[in-house]
């Protein structure tokens, strides 16, 4: 008997917990010692949050905007192995902390894309890539090639999106319309959220907020087409 919910651990899996890979994976595991401590995203409207140990990505509720959920669980070779509420007496201070540490030590590919409207950095090459943009340590790295203030996306699993929030705003436009791109074609099943997070000395601080004018159509340029298929 599975005592915790497993996800399949890469990166185009985050879907029915009970699908015959997802059980075969976690049976895999179930003799495996515990890994670190981490956490996955998934979206806001995951429909297994009431069961699970998880709060949202950051306390944003006022701007009403899309906040995927952290979700607290150990990993493993093959899969990621969720807590059940109830299942740990630890508070989610502490379990962030020790997550966010771990988060540190896992590495991931930076790739810096340049288009005509906008230049972006990606990071990938990882099932926790997205989830690094809650390592303030990596996300400083990135301040330090990128801006003090960071525009930050995670679309989907597997990615995190960057650029320079001190921009024009058509540029900004081009950075959201990439996001909501990537968001809205949720190539299989990895769709988390649109929203695009500002981020300062390592943390998230806010939510971008676009003028009124028009973004490039990504449609256009066949961004999301010419870049992640």
């Amino acid at each position: 008997r599975l005592e915790a919910m497993h996800t399949v651990r890469d990166a185009a899996s985050h879907g029915d917990a009970e699908s015959p890979r997802q059980l075969l994976r976690a049976l895999e595991d179930r003799d495996t010692d515990a890994g670190p401590l981490l956490f996955s995203l998934k979206p806001a409207g995951w429909p297994a949050a009431a069961e699970m140990v998880c709060e949202p990505l950051a306390d944003l509720a006022k701007s009403g905007a899309d906040v995927p959920l952290v979700v607290y669980g150990n990993d493993h070779p093959n899969t990621f192995a969720m807590f059940k509420r109830g299942d740990t007496p630890r508070d989610l201070a502490a379990m962030r902390a020790e997550a966010i540490a771990n988060l540190a030590a896992i590495d991931v590919e930076v790739e810096r894309v340049e288009l005509d409207a906008i230049t972006f950095w990606v990071a990938h090459g990882n099932y926790f890539a997205a989830e690094k943009i809650l390592d303030p340590a990596f996300l400083r790295a990135m301040h330090a090639s990128i801006g003090e203030l960071l525009a930050a996306a995670v679309p989907e699993k597997g990615r995190l999106f960057l650029t320079n929030a001190v921009a024009k705003p058509e540029t900004i436009a081009a950075f959201v319309a990439i996001a909501s791109g990537v968001y809205q074609k949720n190539e299989a099943g990895r769709q988390l959220s649109p929203t695009v997070f500002l981020v300062s000395d390592g943390n998230i601080v806010g939510v971008a907020q676009p003028s009124e004018s028009p973004a490039p159509e990504p449609a256009k340029k066949s961004w999301v087409k010419k870049l992640f298929n």
